[in-house]
């Protein structure tokens, strides 16, 4: 089986990420895509909860039968390490391939994340152009390179939206992640 394993803070889920996984499934006739939110990551902060976070990353994905949410990070509510939850991965998948999903900008950096040489022997990387960023992996990392024509939005530029009601929301909100934004005023 070929599996792919989109991982992240998805504060909120957006349209962008949907579009990567699906690139991602397309180009590299991956079986399963595996979205993985964060409990806590060691680079950002989190303005909402983990499991608001996994409820609407849950929205988005819900209705593809072949994406998958997986709470493995957060069911050990603490600091994990992607290195972590691939090698979780490798043991329970050890005869399949296993494809780390991630946008271009990303992939640049990927020799400063946690045991990034034994993270390289874990997986292959789906590096998935980015609008302004050219694909440049560090040495020591199996990769293939996804076309995908993504929107260039961030998570940080939406929850200012959501703070202003910006209109432009609809655009790149999954609907029923935008109906529970809206509903909620979660970001305002």
């Amino acid at each position: 089986m070929r599996i792919g394993v989109l991982g992240g803070s998805f504060d909120p889920p957006h349209n962008g990420h949907l579009e990567m996984a699906r690139a991602a499934q397309d180009s590299l006739k991956l079986d399963v895509v595996f979205f993985i939110p964060a409990f806590s990551q060691w680079q950002k902060t989190h303005v909402a909860t983990a499991e608001i976070r996994a409820h609407m990353l849950g929205l988005a994905i819900a209705g593809h039968a072949d994406w998958q949410l997986d709470l493995r990070e957060l069911d050990r509510a603490s600091t994990t390490f992607t290195v972590e939850t691939m090698n979780e991965l490798r043991e329970q998948y050890p005869e399949d391939e296993l494809f780390f999903i991630l946008g271009a900008d990303a992939a640049a950096g990927l020799d400063s994340w946690q045991e990034a040489m034994r993270l390289a022997t874990l997986c292959e990387f789906a590096v998935v152009r980015r609008p302004h960023f050219d694909v440049k992996v560090p040495a020591g990392f199996r990769y293939q390179t996804v076309d995908a024509d993504t929107s260039d939005i961030s998570s940080s530029e939406i929850r200012t939206w959501c703070a202003t009601g910006d209109e432009r929301l609809k655009d790149v909100l999954p609907t029923k992640v935008y109906d529970f934004i809206t509903a909620t005023g979660l970001y305002k």
